[in-house]
């Protein structure tokens, strides 16, 4: 068993996190834009923060956020702005289904590894693909 000692704490919770039990997140930039720094996050800050959607995300934490927001500095604020103008702009071009390049949502390529389909788009040329088994590459 683990020592208070032994933890580190979750960058966004704030609670301590025992060994075997911490992901590092790539934060500020995430790793599928060239990110390479990390914060230590506990399971469940990291799953919300990366493997929840907006319109999955909790709507207290949308609450609170909103809460919070008058009394934020300036600066803080037009920050915000940018990153909603920015995933705004991004979720419109993956909702379009189209790139600079032509791939599409759905569509499938093969190369060396085997046969992809694109699953996600974030932006032109930002693609989440996942490798077909075997039985799924006829269809």
């Amino acid at each position: 068993m683990s020592t208070r000692a032994e933890r580190v704490r979750c960058f966004y919770c704030g609670d301590p996190v025992a060994p075997g039990r911490v992901e590092q997140d790539h934060f500020p930039i995430p790793a599928s834009c060239g990110g390479t720094q990390t914060v230590a996050a506990c399971i469940q800050c990291h799953d919300l923060k990366d493997r929840t959607s907006w319109e999955t995300l909790p709507v207290e934490f949308k609450g609170a956020f909103m809460e919070q927001f008058a009394s934020m500095e300036r600066e803080a604020k037009i920050v915000f702005a940018q990153f909603m103008r920015v995933a705004m702009q991004a979720k419109a071009l993956a909702e379009s289904k189209t790139s600079a390049i032509g791939l599409r949502v759905g569509d499938r390529f093969t190369d060396e590894k085997g046969t992809w389909e694109i699953v996600a788009q974030f932006s032109a040329g930002d693609y989440r693909a996942r490798r077909l088994r075997d039985d799924e590459e006829a269809d």
